[in-house]
């Protein structure tokens, strides 16, 4: 079991730490890479800080239920730890429903 990622109080996070990351073996990067699908390298797996999906993380985004995230370069998108943190503790102050 593994635990859980501790935020970094300032600094940027990316949608893949905040969704987390199944592992995979050897074996399965390799089926993966003859098949020509990713990923193609075994990694470890990374418990997510968030408990949603890519597409939960995005739709929450445009409804203005999590926070935007900040456009570093071209290709780079990601979410300043500070507002993660702030979001995640005031889920804890909201009623459940």
């Amino acid at each position: 079991m593994s635990t859980p990622l501790q935020l970094p109080a300032t600094g940027y996070i990316r949608q893949n730490i905040l969704i987390g990351e199944s592992s995979v073996s050897e074996e399965q990067a390799e089926n993966n890479a003859a098949a020509g699908r990713s990923p193609r390298r075994p990694r470890p797996g990374r418990p997510p800080i968030v408990p949603f999906s890519s597409a939960t993380l995005w739709r929450k985004v445009r409804a203005g239920e999590f926070p935007a995230p900040v456009k570093l370069s071209d290709r780079v998108t990601a979410w300043r730890c500070e507002d993660v943190a702030a979001w995640i503790k005031a889920q804890g102050n909201k009623p459940r429903r």
